[in-house]
């Protein structure tokens, strides 16, 4: 979910994707921090250019990073929020 910053801009501008795993894509638009959710995609990227496949190597990244919440997340109101970002970053470190 990304961070938007101006919602004016982002609404207005076209977003930036990159396809992975089997059609899924990921975008990026002006006035965004971060990655869409599916839900902001929807609201902000009325036009989308596709650069076209993620690169082998940010797939990978992708999936590790997927992986690392999946494992710190049922614990994350124990741990607290610092130690939440510390698990993460054993698990992507590790892999």
């Amino acid at each position: 979910m990304a961070i938007i910053v101006d919602k004016e801009v982002a609404r207005h501008s076209p977003c930036t994707c990159y396809v992975y795993d089997d059609g899924k894509e990921i975008c990026y638009s002006i006035g965004a921090i971060g990655v869409l959710s599916d839900e902001q995609e929807k609201e902000f990227c009325k036009e989308k250019i596709v650069k076209g496949n993620l690169p082998p190597q940010m797939q990978r990244r992708m999936k590790i990073f997927a992986h690392a919440v999946e494992v710190c997340k049922d614990n994350y109101r124990q741990m607290g929020y610092d130690n939440y970002w510390d698990c993460i970053s054993e698990h992507v470190e590790g892999s």
